[in-house]
């Protein structure tokens, strides 16, 4: 309860005015009764007594009582009540309140004509509902909490509740001054898309007599706990490839192809939204992928990586043992003739071949066997001599029967494992001889036995010392040294000639461009199966250092919507001018015709270029897809 008094002066100056206050709280509607009495007193200081009937008010925060009372004031400096005054006041929302009370009135007549009496008092602020603070500014899930509640009076409790996204429950009752709650851990099922959430605490505050006062709502950031992090339950991996038996069970380098397969999940309602796969040197971002044929041997280390949708990772590593591989290997491979007791002899029957051979074994599981093949000179198959298995490596010598002395044989040793095929090649020679004739006369041979019909066959160093002259190609397998001056094929000196392989243009056609004009076809768009001699482009062949000619001949597959294609031609730098032209084309609509396009033999510098090239007109067509269609290219060094 609050009171207090005050003091005020009127018209005489020896008459004072009082007023005496007090004031109960209501605490559950959040006011006060303010009661304020009016007095006056007159100082004994005077000598003579004030009387009459005065006329006065009260106010109490602005409400006025007045009234109307016959007094009498003696001298002698005693307080005289005159009126009370009982007034209602609200408090403010947080129940504070101060008012104004004031006084007014006096005689009529006398020189106590007026009254000046008022003052601001402050009434008791009456208590409200508690507001809730927190321990810490920030929570994490899965820990406690520390929640304050500083009650404004200790006769109050609450009863606390949370609100956390769809959730709510009551985290306690008749709480008094704090309350100490484990947030739980399945409270990150709500924030499943990031790390943090807000947690929504209402303390709710009741007087002794259970009386509500109200709830108080207040927020607090709740995080995710570092420790909630995606999982790894395995990395499944296996050879895709298809080469290495799967009964193996192992991994074979240069021949397992690496796949990875990941099994892992989000927790508290995360999603797995990203994969790293590490191996190989190389890094895959997509589950379920072939990483790469596996390129070496030993331990290999895959590591994976996940993200979940809170941007959380984890990491998990697994290791692989990979068998190291090589293909077949003949070390050492020759053939020469002997007897049946091994002993080499230039008319034996026998083929001696000694033989090394090694192979991988890949864990005892590869499985390795050589065969050795031979073919007479006059025959055009190759016949199985011999099969050896072979424990991962021999080294011994083979002998094969039933070899005709006067017959020379190819001889072909096969390692074969898993894998693919090592193939090596030698030649048993026919026995030797001076000279030789074929049965009829038609085939001579000197320095072996004659094999081949209407052939001179040498087993001898041939030395032209007039020097020789061949009106028709000549096949070379090995190298031709000498003067440069002094070789010639197609009359022009070399020391090498490469043959470029047939360039298909197939799989297309295509159709011309404008009305009446040339188009030259793409050759590096269709070209395959060129050696490194000669460079292709979409300009045409580009000449290199080193290629002084070269022979082209072409066959192109013309056809046209309406008749018209004249020509096909192969040109030199600046392709309108032909160096070759086929003959003007047909007057067929609709039939695909094949021209051939006369060899030309052409000198050439480095950096000139080679076209092939079609005219016509904007609705003719060149057939790529016929098989007539190619060109051929020699170069020559």
């Amino acid at each position: 309860m609050a009171s207090g008094s005050f003091t005020g002066t009127t018209g005489n100056k020896y008459i004072k005015a009082r007023i005496v206050w007090s004031s109960t709280p209501n605490t559950l509607n959040n006011r006060s009764s303010v009661t304020a009495t009016l007095y006056y007193g007159k100082s004994s200081s005077s000598s003579s007594a004030t009387y009459g009937t005065i006329e006065c008010a009260l106010t109490i925060n602005g409400s006025t009582k007045s009234f109307s009372q016959r007094v009498t004031l003696n001298p002698n400096d005693t307080w005289v009540a005159v009126g009370s005054h009982t007034v209602t006041v609200n408090h403010s929302t947080d129940g504070a309140k101060s008012i104004v009370i004031s006084a007014s009135g006096g005689i009529p007549g006398l020189t106590f004509s007026s009254t000046n009496c008022s003052a601001t008092v402050i009434l008791d602020k009456i208590p409200r509902a508690t507001t809730p603070t927190f321990g810490a500014s920030t929570q994490t899930i899965g820990s406690n909490v520390v929640i304050n509640l500083p009650a404004a009076d200790s006769s109050f409790y609450h009863t606390l509740t949370y609100s956390w996204g769809n959730l709510s429950g009551t985290i306690g009752t008749n709480l008094k001054t704090s309350k100490t709650w484990g947030i739980p851990i399945t409270f990150c099922e709500g924030v499943p898309n990031g790390t943090q959430g807000t947690l929504f605490v209402t303390a709710e505050t009741f007087m002794s007599n259970g009386t509500s006062l109200g709830k108080v709502t207040k927020s607090t950031p709740c995080n995710v706990p570092a420790s909630v992090v995606p999982s790894i339950s395995e990395i499944a991996l296996s050879d895709s490839g298809g080469q290495v038996p799967s009964s193996w069970g192992v991994y074979v380098r240069g021949k397992s192809q690496l796949h990875v397969n990941v099994t892992a999940a989000g927790r508290y309602y995360s999603r797995i939204v990203g994969y790293s796969i590490k191996a190989l040197g190389v890094t895959v971002t997509s589950n379920d992928s072939d990483v790469g044929i596996i390129p070496t041997a030993g331990t290999m280390n895959v590591e994976v990586t996940v993200t979940d949708s809170r941007g959380r990772t984890a990491t998990s590593t697994k290791s692989i043992t990979v068998e190291d591989y090589t293909e077949p290997t003949v070390e050492s491979f020759s053939v020469e003739r002997a007897n049946s007791s091994g002993t080499a002899t230039d008319n034996g029957t026998y083929a001696k071949i000694p033989l090394k051979v090694s192979a991988s074994p890949i864990s005892n599981k590869n499985t390795v066997e050589a065969k050795i093949y031979h073919m007479r000179s006059d025959a055009t198959t190759w016949t199985l001599a011999r099969t050896i298995p072979v424990a991962y490596s021999i080294d011994q010598t083979v002998m094969v029967a039933n070899m005709i002395a006067s017959r020379s044989y190819a001889i072909k040793v096969e390692v074969v494992d898993v894998f693919g095929t090592t193939v090596a090649e030698s030649t048993l020679n026919a026995e030797g001889a001076v000279m030789g004739w074929m049965p009829g006369g038609i085939g001579i041979s000197f320095g072996k036995a004659a094999e081949e019909d209407y052939t001179a066959d040498f087993d001898w160093v041939i030395h032209g010392r007039k020097g020789a002259q061949f009106d028709d190609d000549v096949t070379v397998d090995g190298k031709i040294t000498g003067d440069s001056s002094g070789l010639t094929r197609n009359g022009l000196p070399t020391l090498q000639c490469v043959d470029i392989a047939t360039l298909t243009l197939g799989g297309t056609n295509f159709q011309l461009g404008t009305a009446n004009t040339y188009m030259k076809i793409p050759f590096s768009k269709y070209a395959y199966n060129l050696t490194n001699v000669l460079t292709i482009s979409e300009n045409g062949i580009l000449i290199p250092a080193g290629v002084r000619a070269v022979k082209v001949s072409a066959q192109i597959c013309l056809g046209a919507a309406t008749a018209g294609v004249r020509y096909a031609q192969i040109a030199k730098n600046g392709w309108v001018d032909a160096v070759a032209r086929s003959q003007r084309h047909h007057a067929s609509t609709a039939t695909p015709e094949t021209h051939s396009i006369p060899s030309a033999l052409l000198t050439v510098s480095e950096g000139d270029i080679i076209v092939l090239g079609v005219y016509g007109n904007a609705s003719d067509w060149v057939y790529g897809n016929h098989n007539q269609t190619y060109l051929m290219v020699e170069a020559y060094a």
